[in-house]
């Protein structure tokens, strides 16, 4: 879940803009990089490391949601 949040933090300021906080913001997750112990780093898909493509934030109500590959979506 760390991970999921880190990720997200990074692509706020991509997709703020225009931003009040009154309508909710649709992110997608496109890259994820993903580091051993040893410091390898390399590229992976969010279906490998169980990441969401999509994710719903809503401040008015205060969630996230993110979609599943089955069209399910996750709170």
């Amino acid at each position: 879940m760390g991970l999921f949040l880190a990720v997200l933090l990074l692509t706020l300021p991509s997709c703020a803009g225009d931003f009040d906080g009154s309508k909710p913001l649709i992110c997608a997750v496109i890259d994820i990089v993903e580091c051993g112990p040893g410091g390898e780093c390399q590229k992976v898909s969010p279906e490998t490391v169980n990441v969401p493509r999509f994710v719903r934030l809503n401040f008015e109500e205060k969630q996230i949601q993110a979609t599943q590959p089955d069209g399910g979506v996750r709170k």
